[in-house]
């Protein structure tokens, strides 16, 4: 899922939407050009199974805990090269 929201542009704090969110994630799969990467996304997210759903939440646990600290949050959500 990361190098999903690296090619598309996002950054680490649209994790828990693009997880949660079965259109915006479809949407952005539409977007990567590595067809590698797509079918991976794929295999691991289209059969919404125990063990995706198991999976979801584990990163969820982790990417949310960050973007709790407003200062994380603003510098994982910052896009683009520093100054």
């Amino acid at each position: 899922m990361l190098l999903v929201l690296i090619e598309t542009g996002q950054s680490l704090v649209e994790m828990p939407l693009v997880l949660t969110n079965p259109g915006l994630s479809g949407h952005l799969v539409e977007q990567v050009r590595d067809h590698q990467l797509v079918q991976f996304f794929h295999d691991r997210f289209d059969d919404g199974g125990r063990e995706t759903a198991v999976m979801t939440e584990s990163v969820l646990n982790k990417v949310t805990a960050f973007s709790f600290n407003p200062y994380l949050r603003h510098l994982l959500g910052a896009q683009g090269e520093p100054a």
